[in-house]
């Protein structure tokens, strides 16, 4: 059995009454499995009934104490010898290490600074009302209808006027009829108006719709730059580490390689048994605990260090570490894309705009090529419910759901149900008898879709 920190070691031995000296808690620091064995062997010579039983147990934890820590604790356990039979390490790396590794494991999931403004003015654009003209409602319209009616009607009076003093004084036909052609004239002037003032209100809503859509461009490059940076910040503090890594295991090379030549360890003296399981051990362990850190960021060893640490390569949960960052990483492009696609999906056009009598209306070819659409119908989607379900269980935005669900349901799957049924068609049955009480009874099967 195993504990994440010593404390965990000598919580137990202060709550069973077992002594552990300022030596044995720094061992069980740097190695909280070797404190419990420790703690284990203490307990033992505590309930030991003969002074054979005691010298066993206390053998056991300066085996212990001799193996991890290089020293010994005595004929009882409370001293100190220091011992040299076994090398030991501290590793002066380990406090950067670990600071490195927290900085790397408390990376977040990528979440876009841009993305409740790219939602907004996705709203804007999706959420235009078609283009309309009014000119009654017009206000640069009702200007010229004041200066030309008002121009039509001196006209007239000026006309009259004339035929008046031509006449003296006396009314006439003609004179009606002319002062009626001049008010005319400035009544055509004023509806010749219409259409220009017509372009100039489409030409303004469509500078605004290309407005809007210049800035959702230039929200989503800002978005995709954002994510650019996270995963370079993080690839850094990944780099970081490994450096480290990469110092603490060429500290320790050189410190066992002045250990051995200090003490001039004859292999063949000791026998080369002894010698190679201690180096056998001391690999091992220092292959378990990198591989152990390296597991923590996410990451996949190399095959030497998983062999070297007594695992093999299909570990799942290995995989699964690393599969995991992978996810996170796929699902923040994912995000972009989809917004994207959600934007095909409604029009992209400045002009006519996304909506017609309050219902987003489908531009030929809109939204995705189709393999999200088989996604859902392979994953049980059969009605807008569900792929929306589906969707949303991937963690794609309601809007986005709503519109994919919505092409889903209303384009692609009746098109893949006829397909199916098509294929069903063009699969010959297989004739399979069976004989009941004498009588022959055809069955038919089919080989699947």
């Amino acid at each position: 059995m195993a504990f994440k920190t010593d404390k965990d070691v000598l919580q137990m031995a202060e709550r069973d009454g077992v002594y552990f000296s300022d030596y044995d808690k720094e061992l069980a620091r740097r190695d909280p499995d070797a404190g419990l064995s420790i703690y284990t062997a203490k307990k033992g010579y505590n309930s030991a009934k003969t002074d054979a039983d005691k010298q066993y147990w206390n053998q056991k934890a300066n085996s212990v104490r001799s193996k991890y820590g290089g020293y010994s604790g005595g004929s009882d356990g409370s001293g100190f010898m220091k011992e040299d039979k076994y090398f030991s390490h501290d590793d002066p790396y380990a406090g950067r290490m670990e600071a490195a590794l927290d900085k790397l494991l408390g990376y977040q999931d990528f979440k876009n600074p841009y993305q409740d403004r790219i939602d907004s003015t996705l709203d804007k654009i999706t959420g235009r009302d078609p283009f309309s003209y009014d000119a009654e409602n017009d206000p640069v319209f009702q200007q010229y209808r004041k200066t030309y009616m008002r121009e039509g009607q001196r006209a007239n009076e000026d006309t009259m006027g004339n035929y008046a003093a031509m006449t003296g004084g006396m009314p006439s036909t003609a004179a009606v009829n002319a002062a009626s052609q001049a008010q005319d004239y400035y009544n055509a002037k004023m509806a010749d108006k219409v259409p220009e003032l017509y372009q100039l209100a489409y030409r303004m809503y469509a500078d605004e719709g290309e407005q809007l859509m210049n800035q959702l461009s230039a929200m989503r490059g800002l978005g995709q730059d954002a994510l650019s940076a996270w995963g370079a910040n993080q690839q850094l503090a990944q780099s970081q580490y490994d450096a480290l890594a990469g110092a603490s295991d060429r500290d320790y090379n050189r410190a066992f390689g002045k250990w051995s030549a200090d003490h001039q360890v004859d292999r063949e003296a000791v026998g080369d048994s002894q010698w190679q399981q201690q180096h056998n051990l001391n690999a091992q362990s220092r292959a378990q605990e990198l591989m152990n850190q390296v597991l923590q960021t996410g990451q996949i060893p190399t095959h030497d260090t998983i062999v070297a640490a007594g695992f093999n390569d299909t570990d799942a949960a290995k995989i699964a570490a690393y599969m995991k960052e992978q996810v996170n990483m796929d699902r923040a492009m994912q995000k972009l894309q989809l917004q994207g696609a959600r934007l095909r999906a409604v029009g992209g056009s400045s002009g006519g705009g996304g909506r017609s009598g309050g219902k987003v209306t489908k531009s030929k070819g809109a939204g995705f090529d189709g393999n999200i659409y088989a996604q859902l119908a392979a994953s049980g989607a059969e009605d807008y419910g569900g792929a929306y379900a589906i969707l949303r269980g991937m963690g794609i935005e309601k809007s986005d759901a709503t519109v994919i669900a919505k092409s889903f349901d209303e384009d692609y799957y009746p098109k893949y149900q006829e397909e199916q049924k098509e294929k069903l068609k063009k699969v010959k049955p297989l004739p399979v008898s069976t004989e009941i009480q004498g009588e022959y009874t055809p069955f038919y099967k089919y080989r699947g879709r």
